[in-house]
């Protein structure tokens, strides 16, 4: 026997070490990273959700994941996907997740999936919370590699106890919750992405890993790793590491850099499925209520049914006749009646009350004080009548009293005493009479008592940080349930539940009493009291920043600096907060300290922020500080160091310029030279994002605005050291600093007097690339000299420089243009991108061409133009003031005024964009490009265009391109991935008198681009193709001046369509095949035209011609010289006809049909020698030959010849191989062969 005890002892040290054991190897750490991983799973959720959850169920949620590794639990915790296996013999943790009969038997009991629906349906939120932490748990745990793998790794797992100190995200912006349609598509979706993608230390040596890609990862110190890479979708990361001093076959993965690769994989991953679990849980309550809510009359008859059942056969185990209650513990203690049920419930707490008996209000307040603990949010079922039992003797029947249920038959109980049949009926009658007797007897004295509500939720004394409280509770049905605390009244619904929101309660402690009364309110309850705590102010916080005492201005931070480390302070005003939340520019942590220290780099807007959270989870309003880090908030920007004129050459200025979004104070401020002349204090403001001008003597300087301060000392010509700086708290800091080069860096000069202007304001004085000389042109300058002539500069406006793309009309470098800028200009010295660069241009940036020297943009690099529908990139010409506006200051064009002195843009203003073969990658997205297409006599081809894509591919889509002189767009061999889709070809070149050639909207030589939902309008030709093999698909051509669309090439047209053109048709030409390739001519709205070329197929190449298909003729043939085959018998008819017939139901020319229709001398199908043809249902009219055969089989199925010359013309080489149901109407010849 003691040896016994001694195995039994050991068996139990055993259980508990191997418990102990899993839980220290396997499980994220249930203090850290669980938390960790659930609050930012209720975060996102709550980002996105209605149901948003508050801080105290934040809280209960939270408790819930740490619970749920309480002792042994943790052996369920593991699923691995492929087998569908847990750890050993426990449960998988999927299984676990809806299993109470197991749970029930662990520590923290019934934790399950639907016990927390269910708890949440009672209206017991704290324990359903709690509950859905513990499933939030196991969900997380199927992001660790060693749960889905069963990794047994007794020694423990390296990746979750680097987790442990690790823990926590840098960037959480980028997650969104993952939805799933139940519990079990989060288990399996997690588990298999982290076995599938992840390994972990027990499994490695399963992964065949020597044959996979590996990279090499820097660790610092000029050290690096060896990493086996893997790839999930598009990132890469670190699988494993090889063992450099084992071989490149030994692996490991205990390293920071795979940890760190999996965590940031893997936590997010646990985050958005547990958001989505989340999210899954409200939709299942959701469910849940409405099930419970719409359960049938049926099920509830069937309730009362099954309680009336139980009650005939009670009296049997009466013993004697004591007081009601008694009778129905009996009852319950016996197992007879059932007061689980729901909806059973009518007529709770109506009493029969006899003067003989004692007061029965104690006995019933003693059942339902019994009754009412096993559900709190469940109503029950009460006796009606209590007298029905106590009257009862052992033997007597019920059927009496049960009439209407059990379904007929005599219904009664059993007869001990064996009494017959007769002596039953007699103890009925009498006992019915006796019954009637007393019912008469208390007919008067019958009253309604009813029952004080319960109250299910919240918990008395419960603490509250709103103001606002829901309280759930039971009553009978149909009672109204109030309070003494405000005017709000409910209803108890069939089931007895009753729900009553009650506001505006104030700090501290609230008695509310419940009362219930019934449906006519002729009796009224005992009060029902519970205690409330309220408390629901916020702490306030306060912040400081040490370093913004430096700030130039007066209310907001503004430091003149590169790079600061900021030393922060903050305090809250209550003593019962629990920590603080910094927002340090966006990242958010949770903290008890009140300093930090951030070091912030470059010019930045730097948000910190800090609120305070108090036991109770009120959060205060943020306390914050934006730190505006500007290196340059004030600059030099422009200098007249000429003067203005050769008469006025010591009118100097100067103007400065504000970087910043605020104006900014200049007392304190010095703007001087080396030499000490000039050095000018400063006083006044300078406006936001705006100018402030210095003149030298007197304000006549620039003479039509006025100066900001009036200075002394002369520039010299041969430069100066010049420095911008203010001096605060007995500190002096420069801002701004020019260097001296001779005669300015040649920026500028004393012959044309045109100033020196700062390129970018935000870019170093000192680098001389950042400087140029203003323009003269008049259109970009500003200002008046003393002599009221315009002035070479741009004082108090933006500098001519600033509106070009790149100093040097070169860009070498890749670079964005942005609408805030906009617009740019492109000078008459034309623009290059070079090879290796990218220019990017945002929505609504706006590009100007100049007047002069005809401009064009050349494309050797990448040009990515993205405008949206809203706000497009354009591409136009200086005068045009739709877009950009009056950047030549003459007035906004009105061509419909006379009397307007502005200037307007015309076709051809501009040269043109040239995207060259050395491009890639180049796309045109919502961009309009307009009035270019400039060109001279005697220029390549490829110039005459206002956008040319030569030898390269490209995408241009949601585009517009109207009003060029020449081509709108020309494609030259431009391959299968360009892609022309829903653009619009507009206006160019439709005015026949500018003597213009290449009038086409889009011209196509070679190449096999897809031209796609274009519109083609008031273009000389809408398009153009000529030996290409474009597909040309779902286009409209509308009022083109010549043709809709002139082609020639194995072209594919597919439902093309067009009205009010010239030629309404697709006028095709020359050869429409090539050797070796098979063309077809789909159907399209617009006929195909034969107007002044033939066609030809070519020999070893075949056309097929689909059903529907309509081809007109001029005085052209169409020649076979491959293969033919046309039309379908199940499909429309194909028609060959005259170009005048519109008795189809188009018309080429917009015209009447002539009353006769001529044919043309050579109109005609020419199937030539070697020719091969097969055409089915289809008809030929006004040929000259319908078909003409040379030395070829002829192969016709259901063809009708109608007022041709001759219908068929075979020579003799010619014979027939089929001819089925040929119809020959109006020919002058039939046919030269028999059919």
């Amino acid at each position: 026997m003691k040896s016994n005890k001694i195995k039994f002892s050991l068996l139990i040290l055993v259980i508990f070490s191997f418990g102990f054991l899993v839980k220290t190897v396997f499980s994220y750490d249930s203090d850290v990273a669980h938390p960790y991983i659930t609050e930012k799973a209720i975060e996102l959720f709550n980002k996105n959700s209605s149901n948003k959850l508050s801080a105290q169920e934040i809280g209960w949620v939270r408790a819930g994941s740490i619970e749920e590794d309480a002792f042994l639990r943790y052996l369920n915790h593991f699923y691995d996907p492929t087998t569908g296996a847990g750890l050993g013999d426990y449960l998988s943790a999927k299984d676990w997740s809806v299993s109470p009969e197991n749970q029930k038997y662990y520590l923290k009991g019934d934790q399950t999936w639907k016990n927390a629906i269910d708890e949440y349906v009672k209206g017991n939120k704290k324990e359903a919370f709690i509950a859905l932490g513990h499933i939030l748990h196991l969900i997380e745990d199927m992001s660790v590699p060693a749960h889905t793998r069963n990794d047994q790794h007794v020694e423990g797992d390296p990746y979750e106890g680097w987790v442990k100190t690790n823990n926590k995200l840098q960037n959480l912006n980028n997650i969104s919750s993952i939805g799933v349609v139940g519990l079990n598509e989060a288990f399996d979706g997690l588990a298999t992405y982290s076995n599938s993608n992840f390994l972990s230390s027990d499994t490695l040596g399963r992964a065949n890993l020597e044959n996979k890609n590996t990279f090499y990862k820097s660790v610092g110190g000029g050290l690096e790793v060896k990493c086996v890479e893997q790839i999930i979708g598009n990132k890469s990361f670190c699988l494993a590491v090889v063992d450099k001093e084992m071989g490149d076959s030994y692996f490991y993965i205990n390293h920071e850099y795979v940890h760190s690769d999996y965590y940031s994989l893997l936590a997010p991953k646990a985050i958005s499925y547990s958001a989505g679990v989340i999210d899954l849980f409200f939709e299942e309550v959701e469910k849940a209520k409405k099930e419970k809510q719409e359960q049938s009359w049926w099920d509830r008859l069937m309730n009362i049914v099954s309680v009336n059942n139980q009650l005939a056969i009670a009296p049997n185990l009466a013993t004697n006749n004591t007081k009601s209650g008694n009778d129905v513990d009996n009852l319950v203690d016996n197992g007879l009646v059932d007061f689980s049920g729901e909806g059973q419930n009518d007529g709770v707490g109506e009493e029969v009350v006899d003067n003989n008996q004692p007061n029965s209000d104690d006995n019933s307040q003693e059942n339902e004080n019994n009754l009412g603990n096993q559900d709190g949010n469940r109503s029950y079922n009460t006796i009606e009548n209590p007298n029905l039992i106590s009257n009862l003797t052992p033997n007597q029947p019920l059927t009496n009293y049960s009439a209407g249920f059990g379904g007929g038959g005599s219904g009664g109980g059993s007869n001990e005493n064996n009494q017959s049949g007769e002596e039953n009926n007699q103890n009925n009658q009498d006992n019915a009479e006796n019954q009637g007797q007393n019912d008469e007897k208390n007919e008067n004295n019958i009253t309604e008592t009813i029952n004080s509500p319960t109250i299910t939720s919240p918990l008395n004394n419960q603490k509250f940080n709103q103001n606002s409280i829901e309280f759930y509770g039971t009553a009978s049905s149909t009672n109204i349930i109030y309070s003494d605390f405000s005017n709000a009244t409910t209803t108890a619904d069939e089931e007895g539940q009753w729900s009553l929101v009650l506001e505006d309660f104030e700090q501290g402690t609230t008695t509310v009493n419940f009362f219930a009364t019934n449906i006519t309110q002729t009796a009224t309850s005992s009060e029902t009291s519970i205690e409330i705590f309220v408390d629901s102010q916020a702490p306030a916080t306060t912040l400081t920043v040490a370093e913004c005492k430096d700030s130039l201005l007066k209310s907001d931070c503004l430091l003149a600096v590169t790079t600061v480390t900021i030393n922060a302070e903050w305090s809250v005003d209550n003593s019962d907060f629990a920590y603080f939340i910094l927002n340090k520019n966006g990242e958010k942590i949770e903290t008890t300290a009140t300093t930090t220290q951030i070091k912030i780099n470059g010019n930045q807007d730097y948000r910190l922020a800090v609120s305070a959270v108090d036991d109770m989870g009120n959060v205060s309003e943020e306390a914050e500080q934006i730190i505006q880090i500007n290196n340059a908030p004030v600059v030099i920007n422009e200098i007249a160091w000429a003067g203005t004129s050769r008469t006025t050459s010591s009118d100097e200025w100067i103007e400065l310029y504000n970087n910043t979004n605020e104006p900014i104070d200049l007392t304190g401020w010095t703007l001087y030279a080396e030499d000490k002349e000039p050095h000018i204090k400063l006083f006044g403001s300078i406006p936001a994002n705006d100018y402030y001008l210095l003149e030298r003597t007197d304000d006549t300087t620039v003479s039509d605005m006025q100066a900001d301060l009036i200075y002394t000392g002369a520039l010299s010509n041969s430069g100066e050291h010049l420095f911008l700086s203010f001096n605060k708290n007995n500190a002096t800091t420069t801002v701004d600093e020019i260097l001296k080069a001779n005669n300015w860096g040649q920026n500028g000069n004393s012959v044309a007097y045109n100033t020196m202007e700062r390129y970018d304001s935000h870019v170093a004085g000192t680098d001389w690339n950042n400087w140029g000389g203003a323009t003269t042109r008049q259109y970009l300058i500003n200002g008046k000299d003393a002599n009221n002539e315009s002035i070479f500069g741009t004082p108090k406006k933006r500098n001519s420089v600033n509106y070009l793309i790149d100093m040097s009309n070169e860009l070498s470098v890749n670079k964005t243009l942005t609408k805030e800028n906009s617009p740019y200009f492109i000078p008459e010295f034309s623009f290059r991108i070079k090879e290796g660069a990218t220019l990017t241009i945002e929505e609504g940036v706006v590009i100007k061409f100049s007047p002069q020297g005809t401009p064009s943009f050349t494309v050797d690099g990448t040009i990515k133009s993205k405008g949206t529908k809203e706000n497009p990139v354009v591409f136009t010409a200086l005068y045009d003031d739709e877009y950009g506006g009056d950047m030549n200051n003459d007035g906004i064009c009105e061509p419909e005024n006379a009397s307007s002195t502005s200037v307007c843009p015309v076709v051809g203003s501009w040269r043109q964009i040239f995207v060259s073969e050395k491009s890639k990658d180049s796309v045109f997205e919502n961009t309009i490009v307009r009035y270019g297409g400039h060109y001279l006599t005697g220029q390549a081809m490829k110039y005459k265009s206002m956008l040319t894509v030569e030898n390269t591919d490209i995408l241009i889509n949601d585009s517009v391109f109207e009003n060029s002189l020449s081509r709108g767009v020309y494609l030259i061999n431009t391959g299968s991935d360009t892609e022309i889709l829903g653009n619009i070809f507009r206006n160019n070149n439709y005015d026949e008198t500018l003597g213009a050639t290449y009038p086409y909207g889009l011209d196509v030589s070679d190449g096999a681009p897809l031209i796609e939902n274009n519109l083609f309008e008031n273009n000389g030709y809408g398009l153009h193709i000529s030996g290409s093999s474009a597909v040309v698909n779902s286009n409209e051509f509308k009022n083109n001046f010549k043709n809709a669309i002139l082609s020639s090439g194995p072209v594919r047209f597919y439902n093309n369509s067009g009205d009010g053109n010239k030629i309404n048709g697709i006028v095709i030409g020359s050869d429409i095949t090539e050797v070796g390739m098979t063309n077809i001519m789909k159907k399209n709205q617009l006929p195909y035209v034969l107007y002044d070329t033939g066609v030809n197929v070519v020999a070893s190449s075949t056309l097929k011609i689909d059903p529907g298909v309509v081809i007109k003729f001029g005085n052209e043939k169409f020649v076979i010289e491959g293969s033919l085959e046309m039309g379908d018998l199940n499909g429309e008819r194909v028609l060959f006809t005259s170009y005048v017939d519109n008795s189809d139901g188009t018309n080429v020319f917009g015209l009447e049909q002539p009353e006769e229709i001529g044919i043309g001398k050579w109109t005609g199908t020419y199937l030539e020698d070697g020719s091969i043809s097969t055409i089915k249902n289809a008809e030929f009219r006004y040929m000259k030959y319908g078909l003409k055969y040379e030395n070829s089989a002829i192969n016709l199925e259901n063809v009708m010849f109608k007022n041709n010359d001759q219908a068929i013309f075979a020579d003799e080489g010619s014979f027939v191989q089929t001819a089925q149901n040929i119809i020959f109407e109006g020919n002058i010849a039939t046919s030269t062969v028999p059919l």
